[in-house]
């Protein structure tokens, strides 16, 4: 850390380096302080998120296809991505539906 690397070099006043030094442990105190309201934040967020999908799927979104979705069309329910190989006749496409012809074509 560079504050530890200052204070190693003052060589003057003991009352200087004190206070440098107990700058420093404040410093790091707060530092370690704000990794864990990071950390929380990063659950919190993880746990919106999950509450969010949820509550999207209970709304059951579709796609409908009334006429035909060509080949190297991209598909994206609530973050699963899926690019068309092929066309796509009159169809509606849930999460579900989605996912397995995702990974149909996959040979998963």
């Amino acid at each position: 850390m560079k504050l530890r690397a200052a204070y190693e070099k003052i060589s003057g006043e003991s009352v200087k380096k004190e206070q440098l030094k107990s700058l420093i442990v404040q410093l790091e105190a707060r530092r370690e302080e704000i990794i864990r309201e990071i950390n929380e934040l990063r659950r919190k967020l993880k746990v919106l998120k999950h509450v969010s999908v949820q509550e999207a799927l209970k709304m059951n979104p579709k796609i409908i296809i009334k006429e035909t979705c060509f080949a190297g069309v991209t598909i994206n329910i609530l973050g699963e991505v899926y690019k068309t190989t092929f066309e796509l006749g009159p169809r509606a496409l849930n999460l579900q539906a989605l996912k397995e012809l995702k990974y149909q074509n996959r040979g998963y």
